[in-house]
């Protein structure tokens, strides 16, 4: 059986949108960490080890390798052959949900994912580097949401 976990910050500003998403995964034999970086020029996946992950169980923090994003901010350093990413961005004050995401499914044991929301909106502030290109987050805006389970609805996969 498999398992899954990640979170999608994604940062908004004048200097364009990037996404990144910190996650871990374990099928069968296979296990990996990662943080994927999804801009409009495209998706690149930089792959950590396993153990390389943390996610705390209560408040928000997430960490693969030295990558993290908290309640204070994202900080990026990834040095790949065709994939370099560097930077830091600091958060504003959190918008969550009045209530769970999931509503009464939260409850429910046998659901294959279970979703969260982290913050529907908050402030940004800094720039990240990706590729060369710098996006800058000054006064821009970000979400963040977090799934884990033991697989992705069918329904929600484009065919």
């Amino acid at each position: 059986m498999g398992f899954f976990e990640g979170y999608y910050v994604k940062c908004c500003g004048d200097g364009g949108t990037a996404a990144f998403i910190f996650g871990r995964q374990a099928y069968k034999r296979e296990k990996s960490a990662f943080v994927q970086v999804i801009t409009a020029d495209g998706s690149h996946y930089a792959e950590f080890d396993y153990n390389g992950f943390f996610a705390a169980r209560r408040g928000f923090e997430v960490r693969v390798g030295k990558n993290y994003a908290e309640k204070s901010g994202l900080f990026l350093d990834i040095d790949l052959p065709d994939l370099k990413v560097c930077g830091e961005v600091k958060f504003g004050a959190f918008s969550p949900l009045r209530y769970d995401a999931m509503g009464p499914f939260k409850l429910l044991p046998f659901m294959e994912c279970c979703h969260k929301v982290v913050s529907m909106s908050h402030g940004l502030s800094g720039q990240i580097s990706i590729n060369g290109r710098v996006y800058n987050f000054d006064g821009g805006r970000g979400y963040i949401e977090g799934d884990h389970g033991k697989s992705f609805p069918q329904k929600y996969l484009c065919k």
